[in-house]
């Protein structure tokens, strides 16, 4: 009891406390985030998609072998380098074999890629890819069981912090209204939980007045919080009052003199409400 009466007594300076420190754990965690900030080179994968091959562009010698149903089955690897480094030596590991040769081009340089296919161990390595450059590895009819198994930078693999970081470049708008949206939820928790305290303190300021000025009529009780604060106003209210209720208010508040009434944090005070 004694803590939780010590808790309301000194709740402002704990509620400054816990803001201050809410915002400076923010503000630390959000510059440990800017320092340990992941390199900005990520991947996607798209497809397989299958596309119909018209019969007519197949060659002659082919087109009897085959049928109106015949399909181009493409698997893309899209690598993004948002840094602001050349990314250099990156790897495709995959498994099993494609139908024909993998496809490599930048996205914006109208240059060719620089790479080597190992095609028994499986690897593609490109050598470049400059700043804020996208690389496309096309993968055509690759066989069953194909699949990229890992990207890497030299011998590190490009990780799912790393790829998120590449989405949140890629994609700003909606890397910020996902921050927006969190944000919102702790401002909403916020409101709610200062809108809880209000009505808590509110509820036990009413149940104070009701236990002091219980059963009495002829005033209006109020209460008045940090009262010693302002010891010179206290006084003033007080001297204005009349007779029975300068004296209800030391009952009330169990003082038994104006001095010692100056010295409370926390006055249930009565003001005549007859006319």
């Amino acid at each position: 009891m004694h803590t939780v009466n010590w808790i309301l007594e000194n709740k402002e300076w704990l509620f400054s406390g816990i803001v201050a420190t809410i915002f400076l754990a923010t503000g630390g965690w959000l510059k440990s985030q800017r320092q340990n900030r992941p390199l900005a080179v990520g991947y996607d994968i798209f497809g397989p998609h299958s596309y119909p091959i018209p019969v007519d562009i197949l060659k002659e010698d082919n087109a009897s072998e085959t049928h109106n149903g015949a399909e181009l089955v493409i698997l893309v690897l899209q690598i993004d380098n948002h840094s602001d480094a050349s990314c250099r030596n990156v790897r495709i590991l995959y498994s099993a074999k494609c139908k024909f040769p993998a496809r490599v081009e930048f996205k914006r340089r109208d240059t060719e890629v620089k790479y080597d296919i190992d095609h028994k161990s499986k690897e593609i390595i490109i050598s470049e890819i400059p700043p804020n450059e996208t690389v496309s590895v096309a993968f055509f009819n690759p066989y069953n069981g194909f699949s990229i198994n890992h990207v890497m930078i030299g011998d590190a693999a490009i990780t799912d912090s790393m790829r998120k970081h590449v989405q949140a470049k890629r994609y700003p708008m909606l890397y910020w209204s996902e921050r927006i949206a969190t944000a919102a939820l702790f401002i909403a928790a916020a409101v709610i939980f200062w809108a809880g305290y209000v009505l808590w303190k509110n509820n036990r300021d009413n149940q104070l007045i009701l236990s002091a000025t219980d059963n009495l009529r002829g005033c209006l009780p109020t209460v008045i919080h940090d009262a010693n604060k302002n010891p010179d106003d206290l006084i003033q209210r007080f001297s204005a009052l009349s007779y029975p209720f300068n004296r209800m208010v030391l009952a009330m508040n169990k003082a038994t003199s104006l001095q010692e009434l100056t010295k409370k944090r926390t006055v249930v005070f009565c003001e005549s409400n007859q006319e």
